[in-house]
This record gives C-alpha cells, sequence and structure tokens, in this order.
C-alpha cells in the first residue's frame, strides 16, 4: 500500500496560512490516506485553479474515502514530489527529468493528456486528471471524458507603451501571424517592426489560437526577412518577453490567467503585458472587465456572447480504464449515466463558481439537473 509521510497535519499548515500564500510553492498538500492519491497534471492556464480546486476536494464530504489530492505543476519552481500510494511508487516531478530519479512534469494540455493514457499511469493510477484548455480531438482513445466546468476567453496581448494599438480584428491578428502585416503602422499601431510570440509546443492555447483565431494556420512555419521567425514561450508568462522584443511583441495571452495575475490569486507573469480587445463587426469587445473595488473579472458578455472568436471551454479530462477514475469523477466529474441521482463533484455541482471567478473564469450555468459541468464539447 502506498502510505504517506506528509498527512493531514501538512495540509492543515498550508491552509493556515491562506490559499494565496499556498499556491505561490510547489509543495503538494494532502489528506491523510493510506490507499489512493489522485494526481492531477497538464494544462498551464488551469494548473493555478486546480491547485485550489484539488486542496478543497481533499477535505471535503465528496472524498468519501479520504483520498490525497495533488496537483503537479506545469512548470515545477522546485522539485514536486507526489508520494506513494497502492499503486504508484513515489515520483519526484522537475521541469525536465530522467525516470526513475526524476520525472518531467507535464506541461500544457496535450503532455497532460499523454500522460493519463500512458498504459503504465493507467495500470498504477500515477496520472487521474489531465488539465485541458482544448477540447476532444479525433485521436483520443475511447475512454477519454472530458468534463467541462468552466469559460475562459484566449485574446492576444502586448506591453504597455509599445507600438501596438488598443484592438485588432482577427483579420489583422491572422495577418501578422502570417506575414501580411509585419509592422504596428500597417494595423493602426505605432511604426515598429512586429515580433510574434506563441506559446510552447503541446500547448492548449496554443493549439487553441492557431485554430480559433489563425484559423488552423501554423505561423512557426512562416517567417521572411522583415517578418521575424516566432519565438517561443511559456503560455501566459509575459516576463518571459525579451525586454528589447516588448515594445515590438504580440502574445496570445488568456484572460483568465491575466485577471488572475492582476488580482494576486498566482504569481505575477505579466510584467507590463496586458490583453487587448479584438473587435467584430466593428466592436471592440474585451474581454476582461474595469476593476471593480481595484480588481479584474471576466467581461461575462464577452465571455457568454458567443460572438468573441477566443470564447473556449477548459476541460479535466479522465480515462474510464484509470485505476482512479471513480475517484476523479468524485472530485472534477459526475455520474454521465445517472445524471439526476449519481455522483457529482463539488466542481460540477456548482459549490466550486466562487474559486473560479477568483481565478478568472466564467462558471459554466447549471443544466436541468443542476450540473454544472457539460461533457464532450
Amino acid at each position: 500500500m502506498r502510505f504517506r509521510t506528509r498527512v493531514l497535519a501538512a495540509a492543515l499548515a498550508v491552509t493556515s496560512i491562506g490559499p494565496s500564500a499556498a499556491l505561490a510553492t510547489s509543495t503538494p498538500v494532502q489528506a491523510a490516506d493510506p490507499t489512493h492519491v489522485l494526481v492531477a497534471a497538464g494544462s498551464d492556464t488551469t494548473d493555478f485553479v486546480m491547485r485550489e480546486l484539488m486542496t478543497r476536494f481533499g477535505t471535503s464530504a465528496a472524498n468519501v474515502n479520504a483520498s490525497g489530492s495533488v496537483n503537479i505543476p506545469a512548470v515545477p519552481t522546485t522539485p514536486f514530489v507526489v508520494p506513494s500510494d497502492n499503486g504508484c511508487a513515489s515520483r519526484t516531478y522537475v521541469v525536465s527529468g530522467a525516470p526513475p530519479t526524476t520525472y518531467t512534469s507535464p506541461n500544457g494540455s496535450t503532455a497532460g493528456k499523454n500522460a493519463l493514457k500512458d498504459p503504465t499511469n493507467l495500470t498504477n493510477g500515477c496520472i487521474d486528471i489531465a488539465r485541458s484548455s482544448s477540447g476532444p480531438s479525433g485521436s483520443d482513445p475511447a475512454g477519454f471524458r472530458y468534463f467541462g466546468y468552466a469559460k475562459d476567453t484566449l485574446s492576444w496581448a502586448a506591453f504597455n507603451g509599445g507600438r501596438a494599438p488598443a484592438t485588432l480584428t482577427k483579420t489583422q491578428i491572422k495577418g501578422i501571424y502570417d506575414c501580411s502585416f509585419t509592422n504596428w503602422s500597417e494595423v493602426g499601431g505605432t511604426a515598429g517592426a512586429i515580433q510574434r510570440y506563441v506559446p510552447q509546443a503541446g500547448s492548449g492555447t496554443r493549439a487553441f489560437f492557431f485554430s480559433n483565431l489563425l484559423d488552423g494556420a501554423d505561423p512557426s512555419t512562416v517567417s521572411s526577412p522583415s517578418c521575424p521567425a516566432v519565438k517561443v514561450i511559456e503560455e501566459n508568462k509575459g516576463d518571459q518577453v525579451l525586454a528589447a522584443d516588448r515594445p515590438f511583441a504580440i502574445l496570445p495571452y488568456s484572460a483568465s490567467s491575466w485577471i488572475a495575475q492582476a488580482n494576486g490569486a498566482t504569481p505575477n507573469f505579466r510584467s507590463t503585458a496586458t490583453v487587448r480587445a479584438i473587435t467584430v463587426s466593428g466592436t471592440p469587445l474585451q474581454p476582461v472587465a474595469k476593476p471593480v473595488f481595484g480588481k479584474y473579472a471576466p467581461n461575462a458578455a464577452v465571455v457568454s456572447g458567443g460572438q468573441f472568436p477566443g470564447a473556449r471551454t477548459v476541460f479535466n479530462v479522465l480515462h474510464t480504464d484509470s485505476l482512479g477514475y471513480a475517484e476523479a469523477l468524485r472530485a472534477v466529474g459526475y455520474d454521465t449515466a445517472n445524471p439526476a441521482t449519481g455522483v457529482r463533484s463539488p466542481l460540477c455541482n456548482g459549490q466550486m463558481a466562487t474559486v473560479l471567478q477568483k481565478f478568472g473564469f466564467t462558471p459554466l450555468p447549471a443544466n436541468g439537473n443542476g450540473i454544472t459541468c457539460t461533457l464532450g464539447a
């Protein structure tokens, strides 16, 4: 059996300093349990909100087996240890690992889903939940179940004091990334060569940006003397843009991540990058609402209005063949065969709306059974 060396006292110690302080560390938070450690990994966009959701599940009445709950950071700042349980030996996750001593933390939606479907992980329950900011794919295994639980918006960002305008159309964004426009003066900004940035490979944000805002084009295949090659950074990390590039840079940015960073719910990776509006049918649509009592929030009309090209659902992906599937359902899903009477997680029962809003997400409305999650797209 997988007995934990760090037990409830550790979780209580973190809880006592408040959720924001806990989220700033890479220390796993888990309740005492000798049977299974429920493990989530994957998307950077939903990393921080899932840290708090997994912590809350660990001490909730829905956790009927007193399962431990762990969220592996997409980019660990220190080695992140998942203790052993009855199925999986202890693992230490780092940015780039070499098994069996250390393991590479799944960074991005694709990496999380690959880890979930890995046969060893399925059999031993080493990864139970894949965080994903992208929806179902035709290449998914039959056992995948996508539980959508909130709305996010993906827009573009530029730096304060730079050459970019306040708003672009989707056509202009696409034209920038396919090198049709190479200077900010061509799209309503101040003269200066544009430097394109994109998220890391395997990122659901990168895939969604390419598919929905660039209509399937891959900007990494296009460059010219007047249009420098794209540069790759971690998604939603404005501080990774080179200082010399900042006046000229454009980068995709999750509005929920920007809001959480601006409000102090997560570390501030923005530098001075700001999420900008996309003009649709002549109307600039800004996914970030103006401060309310000093705080930012999603612009509900834009998130749910149906016009914004970057609106998307975020998911937790489970696998029906996983050793931890039943416990994962209780944490982040619901019984799809018996939606009216079957098990449903606090997340899918509407109990985590304030947590989602804290991290800049818009909760999904309840359906006729009172379930606030969706299955699939």
